[in-house]
């Protein structure tokens, strides 16, 4: 792993992006049913760190 590349071409950056972006949204009142809105941020929480935790895991360049 000694090349690098840019940080946005990192695919664990774009899903924290993500999944920043979708938390934040419902900071701006973009919200969802009540009933909806644990499962619908649980989801993309969870969803996001998993992803997150397996493309740093098969990334074969440093961020840099």
């Amino acid at each position: 792993m000694n090349e690098s590349k840019p940080w946005y071409a990192s695919r664990t950056n774009i899903t924290n992006i993500v999944t920043f972006g979708a938390t934040v949204l419902t900071l701006f009142g973009i919200d969802l049913p009540p009933d909806m809105q644990t499962t619908a941020v649980t989801a993309v929480v969870a969803l996001g760190t998993l992803m997150s935790t397996y493309f740093r895991n098969v990334a074969r360049t440093r961020i840099g």
